[in-house]
């Protein structure tokens, strides 16, 4: 009779439950699984999947908005926080990504970690070092984001074409997500790109 590994299944389907199908290594591992069942599943064709370095789909098929989400604050570190278009459409905003020249940013999303992350950007995460993390973030269920000024802030920086920044700004304060004053104390305590 083979032998069936030994781990906390229920915990381990708890989490996943909670993070909509994404674990990190160290959480797998904390619910007691071994590197050798862990290896088992990520193999070729076995029922997980790789998202990111250490980060783990537990099922087959693509990964929700959420899903990507939660995988890429996962692989950033317990202080990351997500921003740019990917906070906007938390916030339902509909947020745009930047366009022009080489900004092909389709499917990104973008987590501010502090300057001290030793992390690279991987796969669909783009990390966002900063000496101004957010003092107070959103929250989610597992999910960290920034509050409206910043993550327009966040999102209008890059952008090259003034229409798609304008239209951000605009939505945002229309909408009632943030007000003038909170838009300009951000844009006006970031940094400054050309």
């Amino acid at each position: 009779m083979p032998r069936s590994a030994q781990f906390d299944r229920q915990a381990l389907a708890a989490l996943a439950g909670r993070q909509h199908g994404v674990m990190a290594r160290e959480q797998a591992f904390g619910c007691g699984m071994t590197e050798r069942v862990l290896g088992y599943r990520i193999r070729g064709g076995g029922p997980w999947q790789v998202l990111l370095p250490s980060v783990y789909l537990t099922h087959s098929g693509q990964p929700g908005d959420e899903a990507r989400e939660l995988a890429a604050l996962l692989y950033a570190g317990s202080q990351s926080v997500l921003t740019g278009a990917t906070a906007l459409r938390r916030h339902g905003l509909p947020g745009r990504q930047a366009t022009g020249p080489g900004a092909d940013r389709s499917g990104v999303v973008d987590v501010l970690v502090p300057l001290a992350s030793r992390r690279a950007d991987a796969g669909f995460v783009r990390l966002h070092r900063t000496g101004r993390l957010p003092a107070g973030f959103c929250v989610a269920g597992e999910a960290r984001f920034a509050f409206v000024p910043r993550a327009v802030a966040d999102a209008v920086r890059p952008m090259t074409d003034l229409n798609d920044a304008r239209a951000v700004v605009a939505e945002a304060v229309q909408r009632g997500g943030c007000s003038i004053r909170h838009l300009a104390e951000e844009l006006a305590s970031g940094p400054v790109w050309g």
